[in-house]
């Protein structure tokens, strides 16, 4: 017997809502390997192919801990290609995404389709043109932390429907539990989080519902959360020194102003989006309350994260990733401003009312302008002209014509974009093919700054089809380390990169030793000091890392490289990049060998 709330969707709505996630999902495009997260591929890739990289110390000799997903990737590569495979499921996820954000709108307010076309219209442009915080929200691609993000939000969907069941807690038991076996840092923040909805909500679930819920989340984590608590048994003495790595690595998870400069004032500006939708219009509906408590204890969580980390500089709790929190408080405050916005159209109330929330809402419109120009732009188009049907009879149609005019005006935006949008994801897929006319029309009207993020620059793309053309499977390389898409891209094995780092202690104390040795710096203490270090490598440099490390060739970035290796044989260049064969003139010596207990039988 289907639910009441099944049942109370008429036929159009649910065309409607079908066809607006399928266009969201489509018009953030499939970007396969973007970024520099294309290091979590890595793992299932060498499970589907041990040869895969065998010669590359991060990928084949250190402990990866996203298993679940490890498992996802191989099981992916299985079925086909890989770029292609992962588009499909990718492209599942973020019509789940949206799907998620539809029920929790419904469960805020009562005619919830005109609060969602406003809703994709935000994230859309907040999640696809910017970054949350500095970590993106949900990257175009499949990434653990992408998979977790949704699935939690999934999760508080399925909570907040119309009335609590004990099928539909299991439910959201099972998408909990599998956010946080895609990502440790959800295995420890949900208990919390879920302490804090269920102290706000006593008398919503039954101990049936408690336990209905708990069974499938206890099931999934519980094996997840004690293999992670027994690989991170760090020792005597281990927490001071991995502090000390993770504050050299990643200080964005510790330090005031990396956090402040990272983007904590683009979250400024959707907290404030939030409050002031709140302010516009409290949600009362049946399920409000279990999406305004998540809310609230995702904001206690994150405040806890804070203050641990920038007051009391806990190292353990620094490693949670804070900013994930942040991404999802960012997306609820920015669906309370949507449905907000979404019912003053809609509105008509007594002039008192309505002139303090449009006021509000001429705010709310400044700061999202000021968060981002484009979505405040695209908002304001279409608000005022709604604003003014909806207050005056505009073909004899009154206050009614506003929903449709601003139906019929957003779906023909996001019609638009996916159609700007797909072509261009599929141009991503090269090496893979996809270099189409229609791909190129869209590459020549993007803009370069997103070209940047989306896709490698021309000269990169060549340096890595010559590589994969010109040099052995099994040929190592000394790269820039910043290039984070070499590995995946290139398809060869290098000695070390900036994002590569592992997550056991000694694992990341060989990270760091072979940093400073790639780099040429004895201590170094920041990523531009590595990075500047690097320029300078010359060809006897060059040797004794061919010497230490079994190198065979290094890649340097022509115009700004500063070290002679004129004596070394060049055999690529191109406008930005050129590779040297460095001569083979002795053996590796013992120093090339990994810590003991890192081999391939402890990684698997």
């Amino acid at each position: 017997m289907k639910s009441e709330w099944i049942r109370s969707w008429r036929p159009p709505e649910r065309l409607g809502v079908g066809l607006l996630c399928l266009l969201f999902a489509c018009s953030l495009g499939v970007h396969y390997g973007v970024s520099d997260q294309n290091t979590y591929l890595l793992s299932g890739l060498r499970m589907a192919a041990p040869s895969f990289l065998a010669g590359d110390w991060f990928a084949s000799e250190t402990v990866h801990h996203h298993a679940a997903f490890t498992y996802l990737i191989y099981l992916l590569q299985g079925m086909g290609p890989l770029p292609w495979t992962s588009a499909v499921f990718y492209l599942l996820f973020k019509t789940l995404l949206a799907f998620s954000a539809y029920v929790i709108l419904r469960a805020l307010y009562d005619r919830p389709f005109l609060p969602f076309l406003f809703s994709l219209i935000i994230l859309y442009m907040a999640v696809g043109n910017t970054s949350i915080l500095s970590h993106p929200f949900f990257v175009p691609w499949l990434l653990p932390a992408g998979i977790a993000s949704t699935l939690f939000l999934a999760g508080v969907a399925a909570l907040s429907c119309a009335a609590p069941m004990p099928s539909r807690c299991a439910l959201a038991g099972a998408l909990f539990g599998l956010s946080g076996l895609f990502h440790g840092t959800f295995l420890f923040m949900i208990p919390l989080f879920l302490g804090g909805v269920w102290v706000a909500l006593p008398r919503r679930f039954s101990r049936r519902e408690i336990i209905a819920f708990l069974v499938p989340f206890l099931v999934l984590t519980l094996p997840s959360v004690w293999s992670v608590l027994v690989r991170f048994d760090l020792g005597e003495h281990a927490v001071e020194r991995l502090d000390a790595l993770l504050r050299f690595r990643a200080p964005h998870h510790y330090l005031p102003r990396n956090w402040g400069t990272a983007g904590f004032a683009l979250f400024a500006g959707h907290a404030a989006l939030g409050i002031i939708g709140l302010l516009m219009r409290w949600p009362r509906t049946p399920g409000s309350p279990v999406v305004l408590s998540a809310a609230a204890s995702l904001s206690g969580l994150f405040i806890l994260m804070c203050f641990c980390t920038l007051i009391l500089f806990i190292p353990q709790v620094a490693m949670l990733e804070p900013f994930h929190f942040v991404a999802l408080l960012s997306c609820f405050g920015l669906l309370f401003f949507a449905g907000a916005v979404a019912k003053e159209v809609e509105s008509q109330g007594d002039a008192a009312s309505r002139l303090r929330r449009l006021i509000l809402l001429g705010l709310g419109l400044l700061v999202t302008c000021w968060t981002n120009r484009i979505v405040g732009l695209v908002l304001v188009i279409l608000i005022i002209p709604c604003l003014i049907a909806a207050r005056v009879r505009f073909f004899g149609q009154g206050p009614k014509f506003a929903p449709r005019f601003l139906t019929w005006g957003t779906l023909l935006f996001l019609t638009g974009l996916t159609g700007f949008c797909f072509p261009l994801s599929m141009a991503s897929f090269s090496p893979y093919g996809a270099d189409y006319a229609l791909c190129r029309w869209v590459r020549s009207h993007t803009p370069p700054q997103i070209l940047a993020t989306l896709l490698p620059f021309r000269p990169e793309s060549d340096l890595y089809r010559w590589i994969r053309a010109a040099t052995p499977q099994d040929a190592r390389f000394v790269a820039p380390l910043k290039m984070d898409r070499f590995r995946l891209n290139a398809g060869r094995s290098i000695v070390v990169d900036w994002k590569g780092f592992p997550y056991r202690l000694q694992d990341s104390e060989e990270w760091y030793r072979r940093i400073a040795t790639v780099s040429g710096t004895s201590n170094p203490v920041s990523q531009q000091e590595v990075v500047q270090g690097y320029l300078s490598l010359d060809a006897e440099r060059a040797r004794a890392l061919a010497r230490t490390f079994d190198v065979q060739y290094v890649v340097v970035v022509a115009p700004q490289h500063l070290g002679d290796l004129s004596t070394l044989d060049k055999v690529y260049e191109n406008a930005l990049f050129r590779v040297y064969r460095i001569p083979s003139d002795s053996p590796p010596s013992p120093s090339s060998a990994t810590q003991p207990g890192t081999g391939e039988s402890e990684n698997r």
